[in-house]
């Protein structure tokens, strides 16, 4: 039997198993009802993607359309084209790591209701009501389980819902050695690799000085290191090199 041979630091050019294309093919076939649902006769909008929704043949009676900035920014545009005049509810997922979600209608300040994880609105919609969604994508570090023991001590670093990750060749050899200050504030630029644009997140850090010994009998000295980190979905795009994804934590 031919078993995958997976090399450290760089994406497979093929996979044996092609299960992959499929799955994207089925993903997009049934990309609408993820993005949508009905509940009691009420919309749930659970995904925040560009997208046009007619049910005016429901009893929302309502077609909307949604032009979103996600995952790269936190902000979501949703507009009534169509409606019946009738009273009905929205329901907009709030994100599992947003504690700030924000929403506007027609330019003001909504205070919504929470109801299972969802803002929820009740009105009589009207063709040009426009709802304006906004997230919080300060960048923010996440710990697991503490049963996990490969990750005692490690964090991990997001913005909104992307995942971030360090690569060799921003920031040298050996990522293991470098540990982060987590309270140590988080600059963001505008980068590129190839033709994708996104934002990289970069801090002031240390790294443990390299030593001829195995063993020491002393605390390893640390030196100042600045760090980059750039979305995950990016790595393995500039050529082999060292990934992480969980670093050492101060």
């Amino acid at each position: 039997m031919h078993y995958q041979q997976r090399r450290h630091g760089i994406r497979d050019e093929y996979h044996v198993c092609s299960c992959c294309p499929p799955n994207i093919t089925r993903l997009f076939a049934s990309m609408d009802m993820y993005i949508y649902n009905l509940y009691q006769d009420s919309l749930v909008v659970d995904q925040y993607i560009s997208s046009e929704l007619d049910i005016t043949n429901q009893s929302q009676g309502i077609k909307i359309n949604q032009k979103s900035d996600f995952p790269l920014k936190g902000y979501s545009k949703i507009e009534i084209l169509e409606s019946g005049n009738d009273e009905s509810i929205i329901y907009f997922r709030i994100p599992s790591w947003d504690k700030k979600m924000k929403i506007n209608l027609n330019g003001l300040n909504f205070d919504y209701e929470v109801f299972n994880g969802y803002a929820k609105i009740n009105r009589i919609w009207k063709k040009g009501d426009v709802i304006d969604l906004n997230f919080d994508f300060t960048p923010r570090f996440m710990r697991s389980n503490p049963n996990v023991r490969y990750n005692i001590g490690r964090a991990c670093l997001f913005k909104g819902p992307i995942l971030y990750c360090l690569e060799e060749v921003d920031n040298g050899k050996h990522l293991n050695k470098i540990i982060i200050d987590t309270n140590q504030p988080l600059t963001e630029n505008r980068e590129s690799i190839k033709t994708e644009n996104f934002t990289s997140l970069n801090t002031k850090a240390y790294k443990l000085e390299d030593s001829d010994n195995l063993y020491l009998d002393k605390k390893p000295k640390l030196n100042e290191a600045s760090i980059k980190f750039i979305p995950y979905y990016c790595w393995s795009n500039r050529g082999e090199n060292e990934m992480l994804v969980w670093f050492n934590e101060k």
